[in-house]
């Protein structure tokens, strides 16, 4: 077996950054219906798709959507994926509205 390490970055729209943070802290990955909650509140009917269509165009094999069973499409980072991610100098963070 041999391992491979390669340090890699990306600045992204403030967006693009949180929803990084919520897959990078469920591992198990979220589904389109708990990511659009999780950014913009219960009920909410803003499709998440068009943005994380866009992140995997940029991230490429770094995020994917994965099905575990029919119905449950989850976006998650590539499990062989380490994640880190550090606020830009000097700007601050952006709360999502």
């Amino acid at each position: 077996c041999r391992c491979v390490s390669v340090s890699w970055h990306c600045d992204v729209r403030p967006l693009h950054a949180t929803i990084l943070q919520r897959l990078a802290s469920r591992p198990d990955g979220l589904t389109p219906a708990e990511l659009s909650e999780d950014l913009y509140g219960p009920g909410a009917k803003t499709s998440v798709s068009p943005e994380m269509s866009k992140l995997r165009h940029e991230l490429g094999g770094l995020l994917h959507r994965t099905t575990r069973k029919p119905g449950d499409n989850r976006y998650r980072f590539n499990q062989d994926v380490t994640v880190d991610i550090k606020p830009m100098r000097g700007r601050a963070a952006q709360p999502v509205s």
